[in-house]
């Protein structure tokens, strides 16, 4: 549409702005575009209004003032003025640096609503957003600003509406969003807000859906772009699910409050906690009735009242099963019932005269006599007796002097301690431990390195597990009782012999190295424990720094992940490891590190000895899990949980070295 006269624009946009802006509103336009109102010439609204529309169009900065008009007041309509988004064409001062936790987010000003609901829902995600005309500084110029939010995001979401479709805007930023996801510096993530007609390019991609339920749409954009953190508080929820389900309020409670700090509002997590927290208080209420009760029942105790003890003690049962030492006390109570009735028996029979008593004696005894002896002349048989033995001999079997003489073999003592490691290990040397363990050697470097997750390589030798520690493994420690039973225990998806042991924390899986120890299943100054990070990631890769432990390319056949069985949302459909949630220990021979060391990419995060931060609140994992795409399980990436989460998606393996155990 062609734009009127330059004389009829300028009073246009004037009387658009005096029509549709107050005292006070006029001052905070002022401010966003970087002049002080009170500079402004003239004593009335209208007068500055006219000189403010008069400078910004000697400044060339009418379009700077008609997008902030625009976003302050959407629903009216104000000429459009906006030019093309190019980073060549202004670019910032200073190159600033992307921030891979910061979304740009664009949308049309009609949509202004919906960008700030959703922006202040991803800062409570600890995200930190940019959005049009929050984020534009004081004086800056729009297109300046424009280029600096995309030149510092990492992330880019577009709103996608019919308003969205039509803006210029809109359509210049999702342009260059595109661009620079193509150079892999920008993830560019369009959301459905409202149906519209899309451009081709745009059809392109997958979007998240906000059309018919927003938390809806809110949990989707989380899952692809915090897939880990997503899989974790499934596996909360799952706890949370089957705490309730076992009457188990308190751990119930204790999950839901874990879920709800890393993403509030999660499906019905406070609902469930509500319906957790009222069980508690009316056990409490149970508790109280229950305690009044047993006064009762212990004076009717005292009273021996064996009654009203029983009844009392039912009344127990029925509000709180098991309650204290009640099943105790209700045992005493039958005893003095029967005894009661027994000193009843014997004071009716203390009625009976003397000579009725001696009269019943005799007819009990010549009843007695008749039983057992019957009347005539019955055959009487004689049992057979077997004399007992005479002497020694009768006793023992007989010895002959023809019988060999069976001398004890002599077994020599062996020259190496089988609970020691071999001494002269190398590259490709495997030792089984007495445990039945298969460990593989990790040679020192040759020389002093940092790893590519900028940690120090370790400079001595050690051995590592072969494998993560299966099901069978670790079923053993719990047999033993030095272990809590894994999470998942009772799960058919993870509770395979061969498959990796998964729901057990941080805690656990030191346990279980202490238990090793403790079992003597290694001797002398050696001793299991968890690896540390610098050692888990050294086994992994070595010297070479490459993305995964078999070379720098991704290989979907060499690991567990995310693929096409995942039950995930974001499941990568190109590959098929051939299976949906662990794999069985070893299962990808093809995917072996430089040592020999198996799954240390992907199937589960495997639990490390060091802390993830100076604040000493959280523990890291390595590896990536079957929940990971292919950007997670490389052997590079970190992560920190806290120590006491048992969750379906971590495990653990050993190492063996001269070194202090697991803390």
């Amino acid at each position: 549409m062609a734009q009127p006269p330059k004389t009829e624009l300028l009073t246009q946009i004037r009387d658009l702005i005096h029509n549709h802006f107050d005292l006070e509103e006029l001052r905070e336009l002022c401010f966003r575009l970087g002049i002080r109102y009170d500079d402004l010439p003239g004593e009335t609204l209208s007068a500055r209004t006219r000189e403010l529309v008069l400078r910004l169009d000697r400044e060339r900065r009418l379009d700077d003032l008609l997008n902030f008009c625009a976003h302050l007041r959407p629903k009216t309509e104000w000429p459009d003025l906006s030019v093309p988004v190019d980073l060549e064409a202004a670019p910032p001062s200073a190159a600033p640096e992307r921030n891979p936790r910061q979304i740009f987010l664009s949308h049309a000003r009609q949509d202004a609503d919906f960008a700030h609901q959703l922006a202040n829902d991803l800062r409570r995600h600890g995200w930190e957003i940019w959005l049009a005309p929050d984020s534009i500084r004081p004086g800056e110029k729009w297109v300046d600003a424009i280029n600096r939010g995309l030149a510092e995001s990492g992330v880019f979401l577009l709103s996608i509406t019919p308003d969205a479709v039509r803006s210029k805007w809109v359509n210049s930023e999702t342009s260059v969003a595109i661009d620079l996801e193509h150079e892999n510096v920008l993830r560019f993530i369009p959301l459905a807000v409202k149906a519209a007609d899309l451009p081709p390019l745009w059809r392109t991609y997958q979007r998240v859906s906000f059309q018919s339920d927003y938390k809806a749409g809110v949990e989707a954009l989380w899952q692809v772009l915090q897939p880990e953190v997503m899989a974790e508080l499934a596996g909360l929820y799952r706890q949370l699910q089957a705490a309730l389900a076992n009457r188990e309020w308190q751990k119930a409670q204790t999950t839901a409050v874990q879920i709800t700090v890393l993403y509030p509002d999660y499906r019905d997590t406070d609902d469930l906690l509500a319906k957790a927290r009222q069980a508690t208080a009316d056990e409490e209420a149970q508790r109280v009735k229950a305690d009044r009760l047993l006064l009762r029942l212990q004076t009717a105790l005292e009273a021996t009242d064996w009654d009203t003890a029983l009844e009392l003690a039912r009344q127990i049962g029925a509000l709180v099963p098991n309650y204290r030492n009640v099943n105790q006390l209700a045992e005493q109570a039958r005893r003095g019932q029967r005894q009661s009735q027994r000193d009843a028996q014997i004071r009716w029979l203390r009625r009976i005269p003397f000579w009725g008593r001696v009269g019943g004696a005799l007819v009990g005894m010549l009843a007695l006599f008749l039983l057992f002896e019957g009347f005539g002349d019955s055959p009487t048989a004689t049992p057979s007796r077997t004399p007992p033995p005479t002497s020694v001999a009768e006793l023992l079997p007989i010895i002959t002097a023809d019988s060999p003489t069976v001398m004890p073999s002599h077994t020599p003592s062996p020259t190496v301690d089988p609970n020691l490691p071999p001494m002269a290990a190398q590259l490709g040397s495997e030792w089984t431990g007495p445990n039945g363990m298969v460990l593989v050697y990790v040679p020192p470097p040759e020389a002093p390195f940092v790893l590519a997750s900028g940690v120090d390589a370790p400079t001595e030798g050690y051995w590592i597990a072969k494998y993560e520690v299966s099901n069978a493994q670790y079923q053993l420690c719990v047999a033993a009782g030095a272990c809590e039973p894994s999470a998942f225990a009772e799960d058919d998806n993870f509770n395979g012999a061969e498959y990796p042991v998964v729901g057990v924390s941080w805690f656990d899986a030191a346990a279980y190295t202490t238990w090793l120890n403790e079992t003597g299943a290694v001797s002398g100054d050696w001793s299991h424990a968890l690896p540390t990070e610098a050692e888990w990631e050294y086994a992994a890769v070595g010297q070479t720094g490459t993305d995964y432990p078999w070379g720098a390319e991704f290989d979907g056949a060499r690991l567990n992940f995310c693929d096409t069985n995942c039950p995930l949302y974001y499941q990568d459909t190109a590959w098929d490891d051939g299976y949906a949630y662990t794999a069985p220990v070893g299962s990808y021979p093809a995917g072996e590190s430089w040592v020999g060391a198996s799954d240390m990419s992907g199937n589960v995060w495997e639990w490390t000895g060091s802390w993830f931060n100076e604040e000493q609140n959280s523990r890291v994992v390595r590896g990536g899990s079957w929940v990971s795409l292919r950007l997670n399980a490389r052997t590079a990436l970190r992560h920190g949980y806290v120590p006491y989460h048992r969750l379906d998606l971590r495990g653990f393996r050993v190492v063996v070295g001269v070194r202090p155990p697991s803390p």
